[in-house]
């Protein structure tokens, strides 16, 4: 597990900092790793805070 932060979301970043790894990715929706995800070799996992919260406030 590998928590990383870093002050932008930028896409650049994100494809660099993603470019040639071949694991799992917990993530959120931001749409950009949607794209990446064609692009690269990850596969994306639901955050489950994300998937709660749609039901939170469905209810």
């Amino acid at each position: 597990m590998l928590y990383h932060y870093e002050q932008t979301r930028s896409a650049d970043y994100l494809r660099a900092f993603l470019q040639g790894y071949h694991g799992y990715l917990q993530r959120d929706g931001y749409k950009v790793y949607q794209t990446l995800e064609a692009e690269l070799s990850f596969t994306s996992v639901g955050c489950w805070a994300h998937a709660r919260r749609k039901f939170h406030e469905a209810a």
